[in-house]
């Protein structure tokens, strides 16, 4: 009785460690906006998963709806796509990868090759998303080049 209390001991540990790891790696994936009102938290994949205001501690947003932060918009068929067979309609892809590198985010869309470089401004009273540039470089040949 005295080892199988001790085995099951030793296994409740070793369990609770890797469940601590595991919650550690996902909170360095996810990406956190935050200011003197509110903090929002996006997960690698660009999915909003929190907006907390803070004066109320009061979560903003549906919890399981699973929405992008960003997204783009284009007019298709699109260049080199035959526009008099086919009228044109506006795509929407989103965002489906985000990281940070320092006072910019580098997001990516699904379904299109290129990614935008998104400034962010935090002050104590808002945050602002400005587009910086596109990230289009070896994505077409050169006789390809599109302008996003």
């Amino acid at each position: 009785m005295n080892k199988n209390f001790i085995l099951l001991l030793l296994i409740s540990i070793v369990l609770m460690s890797a469940t601590q790891i595991c919650g550690k790696d996902n909170e360095r994936e996810d990406l956190i906006i935050e200011n003197d009102q509110f903090k929002l938290v996006v997960g690698h994949d660009a999915i909003v998963k929190s907006l907390i205001i803070k004066s109320t501690n009061e979560e903003c947003l549906m919890q399981g709806e699973n929405i992008a932060i960003f997204s783009v918009t284009q007019e298709r068929p699109y260049h080199n796509e035959i526009k008099l067979a086919h009228p044109n309609k506006k795509t929407i892809f989103q965002a489906n990868s985000i990281h940070r590198e320092g006072d910019k985010l580098v997001v990516g869309f699904e379904l299109i090759p290129y990614k935008v470089i998104i400034q962010v401004k935090e002050t104590p009273t808002y945050v602002s998303f400005n587009l910086n540039d596109f990230i289009t470089d070896g994505i077409y040949p050169e006789y390809l080049k599109i302008t996003p």
